[in-house]
């Protein structure tokens, strides 16, 4: 049980992701509320995949391509979170 939660399966996708979507809706509370939040989701995106391309040490032309592929990639995942929750707490709202 020690190990459930790591450093290398926070390297994951699952795991960045996790990340990016709790880092944009901790930031999204304190900045102003005309930032779209998928710009921040792109912001932290990439700040995630830079510090995962240097924590995985790959910087042949591989490794950085797959890492910009893990960007978009953490970017649809924390975009479509946040879309799935926003039409869901819309829908609890009209119910009410």
């Amino acid at each position: 049980m020690n190990d459930f939660i790591s450093i290398e399966i926070l390297a994951t996708i699952a795991g960045c992701s996790a990340i990016v979507t709790l880092l944009t809706e901790i930031f999204k509370r304190y900045l102003p509320q005309n930032i779209d939040t998928k710009w921040l989701s792109l912001i932290f995106s990439a700040i995630i995949g830079i510090i995962r391309i240097i924590y995985v040490g790959q910087f042949d032309f591989a490794g950085i391509v797959s890492g910009i592929i893990n960007i978009f990639v953490l970017l649809g995942v924390s975009v479509g979170i946040f879309e799935v929750g926003k039409s869901m707490m819309n829908t609890f709202k009209k119910e009410e």
